[in-house]
């Protein structure tokens, strides 16, 4: 396994865009061989090699989304009639549909030092914690409405007796957990100033990944007409993990950036639970620039997700353009 880093004219996703690794959300120019990117089918397959080069783009939208690529970059793609098409050119792909992960392949997990603590309410927990919690001296804090913490208690209290709870006057809560175990898992899996669903929590078992969602709404998110979720994120990063585990739920939305850098994901349910969430491509436009780009030869399925859409790598052997007939079974209509 090597990475090439011979300037060559290759298709492409441009520097800076969010590859899913098991790592994370990762920015392309920091995938390096031996990555395990998340591909078409669902899985986690290794990346055997990296090609950058320099071309120009072009930025796709839809789906409150966008991503920047070179003209010729393959996209999984079909058309509105449903039915299943092939890797289409980014150039070509205006007013077809774009493919999102639903369903995927779980991961191995850092497990609690007490095993005890591994259930929904954990998860829970940890939703909220993400959403809007902070780590102050090894305490975990986490500032809700009044409201919303006397429905997280019910989930603390079957975990933990560490803990304890502030009102104040203006109708908000804060909840701290003083229990060492507990706050270093949530810290070790879920981060501290840059808090993030890590990548082995879209392979959840259900429950345990409703959870999760359970506890972000608990902590600050908004239920709009038609049961749209509106629910809010730092940045790029941890908005498109947001998206991602809500479409493993049988949601599917929006991510989009606001001008002070965080972002707003509108969420509703979808008429039926697919292995990917399928969006129309709003436009396609030159940015009439060159950037560096990036692609990479990935094991078996040959593809990767960038921005949260799923687009053609290198395969280990060429193949052609059409969806074979395993893949389309991977993806359905």
């Amino acid at each position: 396994m090597t990475d090439s880093r011979q300037e060559l004219a290759v298709p492409g996703a441009a520097k800076g865009t969010y590859i899913m690794t098991t790592r994370g959300m990762i920015p392309a120019e920091e995938v390096r061989s031996g990555d395990m990117v998340l591909t078409h089918t669902g899985a986690w397959q290794q990346v055997l090699g990296v090609r950058r080069g320099n071309g120009q783009t072009v930025t796709l939208t839809g789906g409150g989304r966008s991503l920047e690529c070179t003209a010729d970059q393959k996209i999984l793609c079909r058309n509105e009639d449903g039915a299943i098409g092939s890797w289409t050119e980014a150039q070509a792909a205006q007013g077809m549909l774009w493919a999102s992960p639903a369903d995927i392949e779980p991961l191995p997990f850092p497990v609690p030092a007490d095993r005890a603590l591994l259930n929904e309410n954990v998860f829970r927990i940890a939703g909220a914690y993400v959403a809007a919690g902070t780590m102050q001296d090894g305490q975990v804090h986490i500032s809700v409405s009044s409201e919303a913490a006397r429905v997280l208690q019910e989930a603390i209290v079957c975990v933990t007796k560490d803990w304890m709870i502030r009102e104040t006057a203006d109708g908000q809560a804060d909840l701290r957990i003083t229990s060492k175990g507990l706050n270093e898992w949530l810290q070790d899996c879920f981060g501290t100033a840059d808090k993030a669903f890590p990548a082995w929590a879209l392979g959840l078992p259900d429950t345990w990944r409703s959870a999760l969602w359970a506890g972000l709404l608990d902590a600050g998110a908004y239920v709009g007409a038609h049961d749209t979720i509106t629910v809010g994120a730092a940045d790029m990063k941890a908005g498109l993990m947001i998206l991602l585990l809500g479409q493993t739920l049988g949601l599917q939305g929006t991510v989009s950036r606001a001008e002070d850098g965080r972002c707003i994901i509108v969420m509703a349910r979808r008429p039926k639970k697919d292995h990917a969430v399928w969006q129309v491509i709003n436009g396609v436009s030159e940015t009439g620039a060159a950037a560096p780009v990036f692609s990479f030869t990935v094991a078996k399925d040959g593809s990767f997700t960038a921005n949260g859409i799923i687009v053609q790598g290198s395969p280990e052997t060429e193949s052609g353009a059409e969806i074979t007939e395993a893949e389309a079974a991977a993806v359905p209509a």
